[in-house]
């Protein structure tokens, strides 16, 4: 049974460090639109969507999926 319990516990970790590096994937992909389109060097365009999180009591991924979302539809046809 113990080593079913540790099985189950390695599977969870993994489960959550995969979704962690999809989160981050998203979050560099916000900074790069922000950093590209806005001009704005990597830690100002990292503090906007960590201030745009804080203030609307949202996580940092769910504003960059919104971000990156809204440039989909703005910048579609072009080069991020």
């Amino acid at each position: 049974m113990r080593r079913f319990e540790e099985f189950q516990t390695l599977r969870q970790e993994t489960t959550d460090l995969c979704q962690a590096l999809k989160d981050r994937k998203i979050i560099e992909r916000a900074k790069g639109i922000l950093m590209k389109k806005e001009k704005f060097d990597e830690e100002v365009a990292f503090g906007r969507v960590e201030k745009s999180a804080s203030s609307n009591n949202q996580k940092l991924v769910e504003v960059a999926h919104m971000i990156v979302s809204v440039a989909d539809i703005l910048y579609s046809g072009e080069d991020e």
